[in-house]
């Protein structure tokens, strides 16, 4: 037991793995800001650390603001949304999940026949809790040490719930096992000449079957990429 728990005889790990989704806890909890389903103070800090989503909209400029939902969150009405929020604080503090809500609501302007499947807050509040947190950065500087800490033939397992974190994972993948790749910034540069690394197991990314989404709603976005350390071979 003693040399079990003595981390300086660790050598590796044969599996890692990766649930990169919001915890329910922390989307249930009323006072962590993370939902638009309560009426909770704009904090969505993962740490509680540094600014929070209530300091960003209130004192972040206009351009700045729809940048960052358009970046991290995806949303075509980002400058709709931005501008709205810049005039709503000129009147009075931002300081609720609802009154974000809100004004996302009088920002988007949608068809009445265009089925919605998610709520219309979701892009905004996703970029919002990305940004804060800096969670692409995160996970860039994770998968860096993870590989560095899997055994030869160890494989690293990510599940990702958003199109973001899904296109980092599979750049970063593609990268280290010599395939063409799409440069990102949100990780550091690699060397194109460097040794690979890894062998992608998941040709595609892995989607929930139908059952487990009736069963588990949020699940519907998930995907799942698998890829294994390669054996190096020493140089004699």
């Amino acid at each position: 037991v003693k040399d079990f728990m003595n981390l300086n005889n660790l050598l590796g790990f044969d599996a890692i793995f990766f649930d990169l989704g919001l915890s329910s806890n922390q989307l249930n909890d009323s006072k962590r800001g993370f939902s638009f389903n309560f009426n909770s103070p704009l904090d969505m800090r993962m740490s509680q650390k540094g600014f929070s989503v209530h300091d960003l909209l209130n004192t972040f400029k206009e351009k700045e603001i729809a940048d960052i939902i358009y970046k991290y969150g995806e949303e075509k009405f980002a400058r709709s949304i931005a501008k709205n929020i810049i005039k709503q604080r000129q009147k009075k503090e931002i300081k609720t999940t609802f009154e974000l809500v809100d004004i996302i609501q009088r920002s988007i302007k949608i068809s009445r026949k265009k089925t919605i499947k998610k709520n219309i807050a979701t892009k905004t509040f996703q970029a919002l809790r990305i940004f804060v947190n800096n969670e692409l950065e995160e996970i860039s500087i994770a998968l860096e040490k993870s590989e560095k800490l899997l055994l030869p033939g160890g494989r690293i397992i990510i599940v990702s719930f958003h199109s973001l974190e899904d296109r980092l994972v599979k750049d970063y993948l593609n990268h280290k096992s010599g395939k063409n790749w799409r440069s990102s910034r949100h990780y550091p540069e690699l060397s194109d000449t460097g040794p690979k690394t890894l062998k992608i197991i998941t040709k595609k990314a892995i989607r929930p079957e139908e059952s487990e989404i009736t069963t588990n709603p949020r699940s519907r976005s998930a995907k799942l990429r698998v890829a294994e350390k390669i054996k190096q071979l020493v140089e004699k």
